[in-house]
């Protein structure tokens, strides 16, 4: 069986998967910038990117004893890229993709309160804990705009993982 955090990631990059429409193309996982950048249409058209990034795990307690019990924090990132023509036109769709990723995350803390799966027993909790913008148009991409979003989820395990 999966460890705890490899549940938690592939749920998550599901849930944002199902989540894919106007502002959110289908997401990735652990996929190489180069890569995405690729996959975007040619000659600066409208289009977009999402990437989960599994991230890293932060123990915040640890209770001894014969059950040790784990209380951890998931930490992941997206990789979030837009590109339109105009400063106005990414701007807009940058801040729409923010928007469904935020409401993505507090589904998923909703569903874990009311016992949904697959959220039921596997998180305490989930919410957005930072964006880290990029400004791609300095790094000589002038039509894509993106950041990296954090988010964290709370949850235990007997495994420090």
């Amino acid at each position: 069986m999966a460890s705890r955090s490899e549940q938690i990631r592939v749920a998550f990059h599901e849930a944002l998967v199902a989540a894919a429409g106007p502002a959110l193309p289908v997401a990735t996982r652990n996929d190489a910038l180069p890569q995405i950048l690729d996959e975007l249409p040619a000659s600066g058209a409208p289009g977009a990117a999402l990437n989960l990034v599994d991230g890293s795990i932060v123990d915040r307690n640890e209770t001894l004893g014969p059950d040790r019990v784990y209380d951890l924090g998931l930490i992941v990132e997206l990789e979030w890229i837009v590109q339109a023509a105009s400063q106005t036109d990414r701007d807009a769709a940058f801040d729409a993709g923010l928007v469904a990723i935020n409401d993505v995350v507090e589904a998923i803390e909703v569903d874990a309160e009311q016992e949904k799966a697959p959220w039921h027993g596997l998180i305490g909790s989930a919410r957005v804990t930072g964006i880290e913008g990029s400004n791609l148009a300095i790094d000589g991409v002038p039509q894509l705009k993106g950041g990296v979003i954090g988010v964290t989820f709370e949850f235990t395990s007997y495994r420090p993982f």
